[in-house]
């Protein structure tokens, strides 16, 4: 009987450390996740950064082309 308890002692031991090292592991991929999440929050920022550079470069396209579409009529009836 005495033989019974101590292999389950021992068993109950390591299950016990089984369950600190996957504790751990939980706590890292926590972590992890935390930083993931930052990091897809700080890239989100970045695109609507680079969205908003996106839509100024048209509009100073869209303003050059229409100058140079002026300065061609105006030298066609040279208006100046």
């Amino acid at each position: 009987m005495n033989r019974v308890i101590a292999i389950m002692n021992r068993a109950l031991g390591r299950m016990n450390q089984a369950i600190r090292i996957m504790n751990r592991a939980i706590g890292s991929m926590e972590r992890g996740i935390g930083i993931m999440s930052r990091a897809i929050g700080i890239l989100k920022r970045v695109v609507e950064q680079m969205e908003r550079a996106i839509g100024l470069m048209n509009r100073v396209i869209g303003c050059s082309n229409r100058a140079g579409t002026f300065l061609k009529g105006a030298k066609k009836n040279q208006d100046f």
